[in-house]
């Protein structure tokens, strides 16, 4: 009987383990796969964009180092014209450290953070990087953090923040 208790000991211990690895495989952002119908193509996410573009936010003035404020937090509004609400139990968040040329925030369940950088009209955000908590909750983290990654202009007007790729916007963000 004992034989049998130690045998039956090291395999639970064994499946714990195991489970252990595949959750924590499963938390890391993976490349190259299909999530809430938007097309992958090599390791870049093409994004559906909002009917909003450029052209209709013209009253609204482009991102500059000037107006940006560090201690300001944006909240997502919309995400590919859908609300984040709709997208999200805990809405994302952005905020700026002007100093060290980085944004970071809540994208969902993690934190992230990344660099950014303003070249004439252009805004562009490097690579982000995330804590790799397991979430339980309803979010589209990373079809938020791969839209943060595709933004190639960023427009303000008043308390909010347009981020568009190619034209089109794609995040919507309202200063809390």
């Amino acid at each position: 009987m004992k034989n049998v208790m130690q045998i039956t000991n090291k395999y639970l211990k064994l499946s714990l383990i195991l489970v252990f690895l595949i959750m924590l495989y499963n938390c890391g952002t993976h490349k190259n796969e299909k999530r809430d119908n938007n097309e992958i193509v090599g390791s870049e996410k093409v994004i559906a964009g909002s009917e909003l573009s450029l052209v209709e936010t013209s009253n609204s003035d482009f991102l500059s180092m000037d107006n940006i404020k560090s201690k300001d937090t944006w909240e997502l509004v919309k995400m590919n014209g859908k609300s984040a609400k709709d997208l999200f139990d805990k809405v994302p968040t952005l905020s700026f450290d002007k100093a060290e040329s980085r944004v970071q925030g809540f994208a969902g369940c993690n934190r992230y953070s990344g660099g950014f950088a303003l070249e004439g009209n252009k805004f562009i955000i490097s690579r982000l990087v995330t804590t790799r908590m397991m979430c339980q909750n309803k979010n589209d983290e990373y079809g938020f953090t791969q839209a943060m990654e595709s933004v190639n202009i960023a427009k303000y007007e008043g308390n909010n923040l347009f981020l568009f790729k190619d034209g089109q916007l794609i995040l919507e963000f309202v200063k809390k």
